[in-house]
This record gives structure tokens, sequence and C-alpha cells, in this order.
């Protein structure tokens, strides 16, 4: 695999101005990765958080190379990929599993929260409720009328 790494904002830049020599899909048993040549260098394409990004199938990579990348043309390497070991290692994302937990809870307090919202300016516009000044203004006076 390649040292250098490319994100797909700069591969997709690249592939615009014509400058990608070639591009191959790598199997791994980790699944599957892209590499190009542009000029005498060859990078791999990472994921947002800079590590190599692998793709579990072989349609997925394809379909992201045509659709989202432009590439139409690729080799295809599978000296190294063995199934059956990409089978063992499985789907295993516990950090998107906690992430995934972070988002719905994030969505269930972003939902009271607008209620809450919602509730306080009903009683707003239907006059339920009042400046706390005045309320406190009025409070004072009654205070005074009953010391007299």
């Amino acid at each position: 695999m390649a040292d250098d790494k490319i994100s797909q904002t700069t591969l997709k830049t690249l592939v615009e101005a014509d400058a990608v020599r070639s591009a191959s899909v790598v199997g791994e048993s980790s699944g599957f990765y892209i590499a190009v040549k542009y000029g005498e260098t060859e990078k791999v394409l990472t994921a947002r958080t800079g590590n190599v990004r692998f793709f579990r199938s072989m349609d997925t990579v394809v379909d992201y190379l045509r659709k989202t990348i432009g590439i139409g043309r690729f080799n295809v390497e599978m000296g190294n990929y063995d199934p059956d070991q990409m089978k063992e290692a499985g789907r295993k994302r516990p950090d998107r599993k906690e992430a995934m937990k972070k988002v719905n809870e994030a969505v269930v307090r972003d939902k009271w929260f607008r209620q809450q919202v919602e509730m306080g300016l009903k009683s707003v516009s239907d006059r339920k409720t009042r400046p706390a000044n005045e309320f406190f203004n009025e409070l004072e006076a009654r205070l005074e009328k009953q010391k007299t």
C-alpha cells in the first residue's frame, strides 16, 4: 500500500483536471481500497478520519469511483484479497454504534427543546404570561396596599 494519502476532495479535483494517470482497486482482507497515480506519485484514498478508506464490496467501490469521483476506467488487484478472512472480520464498528446513539439522543433533546420553545411562544401570544417587571411591580403594589 502506498504511504501517501489523498482526500476525496483532492482526488475529485485531480480527476476534473485530467491529472490522474491511473486508478486501481486493491483487494485485501479488510476490504477494497483505491490507489491512484498522478505524475510520479501514488496515493491511497482516505476517509475523513485520515485512515485509508476501505469498501466492503466491489459494487460499492465501483459505484463510488464512477458516480462520486468520475473515474470510469481502473485496474483491479486481487492478489491479497481473501473473502473468507473478510467474512470472519465481520462488520464491527462499535464507534459507529456509539455515534448513532449520541445522534439519536440529540434528536430527542432537540425535539423536546423545540416543543418547550413552541409552548413558550404560544403562552406569550395568548397573554397567559407577562413580563417579569410588570409582575413584580404589581406584587409590590399589592404589598404596599396590604401595609396600609
